[in-house]
């Protein structure tokens, strides 16, 4: 099928056609030469009988000369003989050359002409496709070698012929793979599109699930609070009024029972927000000779009250100056000790501590043990007392009150801490429950170690203004405010409270957050963008019952100077005027003790690890790919928008980013993303302040993914090698 070679076989062809002739065995150049000596004896031939007439031109002139009279006679018979003579060469002559042209043409004929007309047949039988032909390869000349380079021509021909049916068939076959390969992959991105729509179903699903949780909470917060605040307020006051003993000690339970209650309230919103993830370990300086010693102090009180000798034991020396999150080792051993009072009457409590130097590390780890003689805990109890809403019995729940959230509070703050809990009692002779957490060591004691801040003694009489919708909060806020010597203008609505501003001077302002119609951001929002700059400056304290972390950083990031979580005391009140007159921001709840009190935690990886398991690593290095490559122009475009107040653009922007970071389980970004898109809409104006937050967390964010995704894919690999190895094995 070569056109070349079709070409050149068939010039060939043609030539050979044409120079046909004499042949003798040598082939087409034999005959030729066989020809020329044909011809060169015909030449001779000629001669010869030349010669021959020359001899008898003599002969007759001898019987001429001899016989001269005998010419005459004889001339007429000598002149027949010589054409005889004459006829019989020429017959001979010709009779000869027939011959050898006869015997020519038989030669070529058999050797040349047949063989090439074979090949013509043959090459044009392949030229046309068909290979099942004869080639005569015969003898020892041209025509043998052209047959045989003819012969592995076709041979050529019909392996490539072989080869393009293979390759087609193959090429039928990879097509069929393929297709099929094809399908399925169509069949594989179909599933995993419904399987990431299913995902991003069911995570809408848990978001709105957790924020109809968050929401529930946070209204069952506000709603027992805000009466809780009332009573214990009343109970406050009627508490410093002449009572006789009788109602004193009604007081006094009463009292109790609300503190129970607001406990209980505490735990509920306390393990909530741990459940929720919303937990972060705030490591910093801090005295434990001092932190022990104002456990021992708060909680011997309640202790006394059960009868029971609460102790402290330090076993060895103990080093001061540590570094670590004070504020929940200061709750452990609150709700370890107030646990151990609750089940001990007419014993005794024995809080020990000692601690161990760990040189590798340059570490201290702590050992906490409370050890009391009360009811103890029954042996197959004892692996349920850790878990949330269990108590060991149903009888010690009514005798002793509760809901089984203590010790579960107590065991998720020491696995955040990266410490263990541990549990000894026997039913009837007491329990030891403690723990162990490492701290580091202060090498030197830092001129900013948190210290109590004392309070600044306001000895100028202050104009308050106080924006309180709940008649009974009003009454008690008011009487605490009057206690302290100051000046109160009480409101129950926005609308009054924004009528005083501006007529009356006003030297601070105690604003409720849930107001009926104008609320208390709104109030906020006119007062900061007030034209008087006094007035814009005034000092604004939050007070409200919602007192989630994420709601508190919105009011404080709204503008707001304080916050005083309800219920909140008298010394509670006079703590927060004195910081915020001295310039300071303050932040008091009543949830130090039994709640948690956070910020968002910087990153959930169960989110990110699930998302590994369903869809596989590549495909989520793809996807994180694409997050951080859009989130970091969105992020810059926010950046812009936030410093030129386009409240709109913010608000999009914010919860675009805000939707996509928490695909990838960044909460504390998420967290401020929210915080943004809830100022942006209020039409409040974002500080700078926020601005370098933004910036902040979102590095963190990138970081903490990028290294969470580099730590799967080592783990794979080497999960990967393993099994590699198993397999070689």
């Amino acid at each position: 099928n070569d056109p070349t070679r079709r070409e050149i076989a068939t010039d060939l062809l043609n030539s050979m056609v044409v120079d046909s002739g004499p042949h003798n065995k040598y082939g087409i150049f034999g005959t030729r030469i066989s020809l020329m000596e044909i011809n060169q004896s015909l030449t001779i031939l000629s001669v010869e009988t030349g010669e021959a007439s020359q001899a008898l031109n003599g002969i007759v002139k001898e019987l001429n000369a001899t016989g001269g009279a005998l010419i005459n006679q004889v001339s007429t018979t000598a002149k027949q003989s010589l054409d005889t003579s004459r006829n019989w060469f020429s017959s001979i002559s010709i009779i000869l050359l027939l011959v050898a042209a006869a015997i020519l043409w038989w030669f070529i004929k058999r050797n040349v002409i047949r063989r090439l007309l074979s090949l013509q047949s043959a090459t044009r039988s392949i030229t046309d496709g068909n290979y099942d032909v004869h080639i005569i390869v015969e003898g020892h000349d041209e025509l043998t070698d052209m047959g045989k380079a003819l012969q592995g021509f076709r041979n050529n021909a019909i392996e490539n012929r072989k080869l393009d049916n293979e390759l087609r068939e193959h090429k039928a076959h990879l097509e069929e793979v393929v297709e099929q390969r094809s399908e399925q992959l169509r069949d594989t991105n179909e599933m995993l599109l419904k399987e990431a729509q299913n995902h991003a179903i069911a995570r809408d699903k848990a978001e709105q699930a957790s924020e109809a949780k968050t929401a529930f909470l946070a209204t069952m917060s506000h709603e027992l609070r805000t009466p809780l605040s009332g009573a214990l307020g009343i109970l406050r006051l009627l508490s410093d009024t002449p009572l006789q003993k009788l109602q004193s000690d009604y007081v006094h339970i009463i009292n109790a029972a609300n503190t129970t209650l607001l406990d209980i309230v505490n735990d509920i919103l306390g393990y909530s927000q741990l459940e929720a993830g919303r937990l972060n370990i705030e490591d910093k300086q801090f005295d434990l000779t001092e932190l022990l010693n104002n456990v021992i102090g708060l909680m011997t009180v309640s202790t006394k009250e059960n009868n029971n000798n609460l102790q402290l034991e330090i076993l060895n020396q103990v080093p001061q100056a540590l570094f670590g999150d004070s504020g929940k080792l200061h709750q452990i051993l609150i709700n370890l000790i107030g646990n151990a009072n609750k089940f001990t009457h007419n014993g005794f409590i024995t809080l020990q501590v000692s601690s161990q130097y760990n040189k590798q590390q340059d570490t201290e780890t702590l050992h906490f043990l409370v050890i009391d003689s009360g009811i103890g805990i029954a042996q197959d109890k004892q692996a349920e007392i850790f878990h949330a809403f269990t108590q060991v019995d149903t009888s010690s729940a009514r005798l002793y009150g509760g809901i089984g959230l203590g010790l579960a509070i107590c065991d998720r703050l020491v696995n955040a801490m990266s410490g263990k809990i541990f549990l000894e009692s026997e039913l009837g002779k007491g329990t030891k429950i403690g723990f162990d957490i490492d701290v580091e060591i202060c090498k030197a004691i830092s001129a900013t170690s948190p210290t109590l801040q004392p309070v600044a003694e306001i000895t100028e009489q202050l104009d308050i203004l106080m924006v309180e919708d709940d008649a009974t909060n009003s009454m008690v806020t008011s009487s605490y405010l009057q206690h302290l010597g100051h000046h109160v203008a009480a409101t129950q609505s926005g609308e009054e409270a924004l009528a005083l501003i501006g007529k009356d001077e006003i030297s601070l302002v105690l604003l409720d957050i849930s107001l009926p119609g104008i609320d208390g951001l709104t109030i906020l929002n006119t007062i900061r963008n007030h034209a008087d700059k006094a007035i814009a400056n005034l000092p604004v304290i939050a007070m409200s019952a919602h007192v989630f972390s994420e709601e508190v950083d919105y009011y404080l990031c709204a503008g707001m100077n304080g916050f005083l979580g309800k219920p909140f005391s008298l010394e509670d009140l006079e703590h927060a005027i004195a910081q915020v007159i001295c310039g300071r921001e303050v932040v008091i709840t009543n949830t130090s003790q039994s709640g948690i009190q956070s910020k968002f935690i910087q990153f959930d990886p169960t989110v990110i690890d699930d998302d590994i398991a369903r869809l596989g690593l590549p495909t989520v290095e793809k996807l994180t790919a694409l997050f951080f490559q859009s989130c970091d122009q969105i992020k810059d475009e926010l950046i812009e928008t936030m410093t030129d107040n386009q409240f709109d653009k913010v608000a999009r922007l914010a919860h675009k980013m805000n939707g996509a970071s928490g695909n990838f389980g960044l909460l504390r970004l998420c967290a401020l993303l929210g915080r943004i898109e809830k100022q942006a809409e209020n039409g409040t104006k974002l500080t700078g302040a926020v601005i370098e937050q933004l910036k902040i967390d979102y590095d963190e964010a990138i970081t903490t993914l990028s290294s969470h995704l580099l730590e799967q894919k080592e783990i794979l690999d080497k999960q990967s090698e393993s099994q590699s190895n198993a397999q070689t094995s």
